[in-house]
Order: C-alpha cells, then structure tokens, then sequence
C-alpha cells in the first residue's frame, strides 16, 4: 500500500508542475502579445486604443501560446525525468 500511495504522490507532484509550467508559459505569451501589439499599433498608426491593443494582444498571445504550452511542458518535464534517473545511477 505504501508503494501505491508514493505512486500517487509522484502522479500528483507531475500534474501539479504540467499545470504550472503550463500555465507560466501562456502568461508569458499572453504579456508578450500584448507588448507586441502595443508597440506594433502605434509604429503602424493604428486605429485602435491602447486598451484595445493591449486586449487583443492578450487574447491572441495567449491563445497562440495555449496552442504550444502543453507540448512544450510535456517535453520539458520528460527531459527533467531523464535526466533526474541518469543522476540517480538507476
């Protein structure tokens, strides 16, 4: 039974960093869109206001970054699990 309840913490702790790293990498997609599209609004003299800007740059940032997170946070936490076993001699 302690063998299943380690399993469980060990699934857990893996979901918790997907979720976060996840989540770290749409915020920070959605911060650059909206810097981005700031600062491309107003060299381009666009119609829109700033804060029309900055929505759509974080809509469309973080969107796009969604797209790529998950896969990205997938790869990344296998790579650690690898090279976490290779340090452990296992």
């Amino acid at each position: 039974m302690k063998g299943l309840l380690s399993y469980a913490g060990l699934a857990l702790n893996i979901l918790i960093r997907f979720l976060l790293l996840t989540a770290a990498i749409t915020l920070a997609g959605a911060l650059c869109g909206a810097v981005l599209f700031v600062l491309v609004g107003m060299l381009w003299n666009m119609d829109f206001t700033l804060g029309e800007l900055i929505r759509n740059g974080l809509f469309d940032g973080g969107f796009l970054a969604l797209i790529w997170a998950p896969g990205i946070s997938f790869v990344a936490l296998v790579v650690q699990a690898h090279k976490r076993k290779e340090n452990s001699g296992a």
